[in-house]
């Protein structure tokens, strides 16, 4: 018998939080800011999707040839995952 348990998407706070453990080895433009940002507009978002938006804001970057992640990198990756 399997037992499935659904569990609720993240808070703001907590996005936050997730946003912060999958950032920490990415170079943040202004991070404090740019967290809570992301945070506030990825409502709906999972863990695995936060993970991969900081993973894919990451090469955005790198593709634009930016030393840091820039809050418009983060904000169209909001828009794409």
């Amino acid at each position: 018998m399997l037992i499935a348990s659904q569990l609720s998407l993240p808070d703001e706070e907590s996005r936050a939080h997730i946003l912060r453990v999958h950032s920490r080895k990415t170079p943040l433009e202004d991070a404090d800011e740019t967290i809570s940002k992301v945070a506030a507009a990825s409502a709906g978002m999972s863990g695995a999707e936060l993970a991969n938006l900081m993973n894919e804001a990451a090469i955005g970057a790198v593709r634009e040839g930016h030393a840091q992640v820039r809050l418009s990198v983060c904000n169209q990756c909001v828009i794409s995952v």
